[in-house]
């Protein structure tokens, strides 16, 4: 299975590599739309391209997650934007085209925007025709999610290494006090 990421605005930026001659074989795609500000680059033109592209990818009759990114950095006209276009007359033939709110930089729903196109890939292999069920877990939800597992294994490293510095205190400083408590019951009053 290869999955085709779709990269709007710095694609000189990233190493590209050449695929092999001959026929492959793309089971599903992730279009990643950027929901924050960027200077040069005007807001009207990214929608447009996206319609575009999600258009073209809509044709092949294959499953489509669109991913929002940067929603750390949330902007929510680009957000609304997003929605608004899988209502667009040009999509609504198309299957269902998931939107996934996620943010690299905190690490939030970046798996789940691939495992969401690996379900729909399975349910389009499989066969499966009922109407998806369930949602993909809005950004507010991932996000507290995320904090409260930071912040449980930040309080357990601090545990360890709170231990882990006192047992080390025990053991180096430990004789010296003895020491220093021997001399001043030995020292004559």
């Amino acid at each position: 299975m290869i999955l085709l990421l779709i990269v709007s605005g710095l694609e000189h930026e990233f190493e590209q590599k050449l695929l092999p001659d001959g026929r492959i074989s793309i089971d599903g795609f992730i279009c990643v739309y950027d929901v924050s500000v960027v200077a040069q680059r005007p807001m009207s033109k990214q929608p447009e391209y996206v319609l575009l592209i999600l258009a073209q990818l809509a044709k092949t009759k294959k499953p489509i997650v669109l991913a929002t990114t940067k929603n750390d950095e949330l902007v929510r006209t680009h957000a609304n934007e997003a929605e608004h276009l899988l209502s667009r007359k040009e999509l609504r033939g198309a299957g269902p085209i998931l939107v996934v709110e996620t943010s690299a930089n905190l690490n939030v729903n970046v798996d789940l925007a691939f495992m969401t196109l690996a379900h729909l890939i399975e349910r389009v292999n499989s066969g499966v025709t009922s109407k998806l069920r369930q949602r993909p877990v809005t950004y507010s939800e991932a996000l507290r999610t995320r904090q409260e597992q930071l912040e449980a294994a930040t309080n357990a490293y601090n545990t360890v290494i709170s231990c882990q510095v006192f047992a080390v205190y025990c053991i180096v400083l430990g004789p010296i006090y003895k020491i220093s408590y021997n001399n001043l019951m030995i020292m004559p009053k």
